[in-house]
């Protein structure tokens, strides 16, 4: 089936169709996964390594987790999906790369750099994805039709806010979007889930707990968006908003200089109260709180996938003093900075 043609989610677990699309086989049955609950693959295309991940955890539930550097394969980077005969739902987490898609040649979406987004396809709608160019791509999907997200959250629909029925709402069939920002918690379980090493039953039990901790993480931020919404801390501005998400880029892509609020605000056009007050609106805490929580998710990162010292990780993303870096790094993570060296030593998983 090629990508002209469309493709139906639920046939990826196809193994002779991931070839097709993929360009490469999956790994052997057996070796991550039986047939019936997924498969990986890894590979490259002009210099592009990519790594796929799909699990299927039932029939109304289903995982994707990408990674590229520096973008996507062409087939993945566009395409166009085809819905079956039911409503689903699509969460997306992206931790790295941009990218739109359009609904049935009607609604476009953006799906921003480090964004959740949420979005209940239609029956029988087709969407074109486009992804953007970029250096380095990572993000996790889950699917799940609307009948199955009170369950797999373990409450009941009546108590989903009346904002989000459409969640869960059997009878709604229609196009519904909402995006989040991906917090710092978020962007760990993303990395966690595009580095696992486990095998077999253990990787499939990992996945689905990363996967519903995701989960659990974006209701959370449904809740508190649902309880700002009636008393907002202040007027803000359709451009407020976007002047708040660019002091978020400034911050999380300059992890080496520290900026002060008031240096943060004048930059993006706006008094520091309103930079204070907003950002928590928009991202439910505070400025420095989320830049530090992103540095030590960076920091992480770095120290599990490059040649990078602690000394050498500290001080690039922005701390003067190693001793006052490992302390924050303990208190967030619960252990050493060195300790992720040690771990970094696994063997890669396209390597096996």
């Amino acid at each position: 089936m090629s990508t002209a043609q469309g493709i139906d989610y639920n046939d990826l677990f196809n193994r002779s169709l991931a070839k097709q699309v993929y360009g490469a086989e999956p790994y052997p049955k057996g070796m991550y996964y039986d047939d019936d609950q997924g498969f990986l693959i890894t590979t490259e295309e002009d210099g592009i390594r990519y790594t796929q991940d799909l699990v299927r955890f039932s029939s109304d539930c289903f995982m994707l987790a990408s990674s590229a550097i520096p973008a996507p394969l062409p087939a993945v980077a566009r395409h166009r999906q085809l819905i079956g005969e039911e409503d689903w739902l699509h969460i997306q987490f992206r931790l790295g790369g941009d990218g739109h898609e359009v609904i049935t040649g009607q609604e476009k979406f953006e799906t921003s750099d480090r964004s959740c987004t949420i979005t209940r396809y239609p029956a029988n709608s087709e969407i074109d994805r486009v992804a953007y160019e970029t250096e380095s791509w990572r993000v996790a999907c889950l699917w799940l039709k609307p009948k199955a997200f009170a369950s797999l959250l373990n409450i009941s629909s009546k108590d989903i806010p009346d904002n989000f029925k459409w969640l869960s709402d059997n009878q709604n069939s229609g196009v519904f979007h909402c995006a989040l920002p991906l917090d710092a918690n978020m962007a760990l379980a993303v990395n966690d889930i595009t580095s696992c090493t486990f095998h077999n039953g253990p990787r499939l039990t990992y996945m689905l707990a990363k996967f519903l901790e995701l989960l659990s993480s974006a209701y959370q931020k449904m809740i508190e968006l649902e309880s700002n919404q009636e008393s907002p801390p202040l007027k803000l501005s359709e451009k407020d908003f976007d002047r708040i998400k660019e002091a978020e880029k400034i911050i999380t892509n300059d992890l080496e200089n520290t900026i002060s609020l008031a240096e943060l605000a004048k930059q993006i056009g706006i008094n520091r109260t309103k930079l204070i007050l907003g950002f928590r609106y928009v991202y439910g805490t505070s400025v420095q709180a989320y830049w530090r929580d992103h540095r030590l998710v960076i920091a992480r990162e770095l120290l599990s996938e490059t040649g990078l010292s602690v000394n050498e990780t500290a001080y690039k993303v922005g701390y003067s003093e190693v001793s006052s870096f490992t302390r924050a790094f303990i208190r967030k993570f619960g252990i050493r900075p060195k300790d992720c060296k040690l771990i970094s030593s696994k063997p890669n998983i396209a390597n096996n």
